[in-house]
């Protein structure tokens, strides 16, 4: 299957998963809260993630941060309901690391930088739905037991 026909059948799933989220989703259901939690990468869309590279995702007081595999990151971000928007700028470390690590950190802070809506699946797994120019897809995180 090609990158193109593969993006097109994420960018699919991702809209009638989301659509059918936001739609069984009562108006008053309680928007889960994410401050003070600790996640860890496991899956993402389109993306196979490199061994022994662990991305985390921690939240604290209206900031958003963590690994991104190479690096240390922080943004601010804003959620409405179940609607999360990241800062466009995104602070980082600036270590190098192999190329192969460093190019998935790329596409990593991009899908942060595109992340439009959030839940948490019935595993307790944090999901992420973005959009880049590439198109969409989703990020899944495992809490971290503190």
């Amino acid at each position: 299957m090609s990158k193109q026909a593969l993006t097109v059948i994420l960018s699919l799933l991702f809209t009638i998963l989301l659509n059918n989220w936001m739609g069984g989703t009562p108006g008053n259901a309680e928007t889960p809260k994410l401050d003070g939690t600790n996640w860890k990468l496991v899956q993402w869309s389109g993306q196979t993630l490199l061994e022994n590279n662990k991305i985390t995702l921690e939240f604290a007081k209206e900031r958003l941060g963590g690994s991104s595999g190479c690096n240390r990151y922080t943004t601010g971000y804003q959620i409405e309901e179940k609607t999360i928007k990241p800062d466009q700028a995104i602070a980082s470390t600036q270590k190098a690391c192999p190329p192969e690590i460093m190019s998935q950190e790329y596409e990593y802070l991009r899908a942060i930088q595109g992340v439009q809506q959030y839940a948490i699946n019935s595993q307790g797994e944090l999901q992420f739905f973005y959009r880049t120019e590439q198109g969409l897809g989703l990020l899944t995180f495992r809490p971290i037991s503190g």
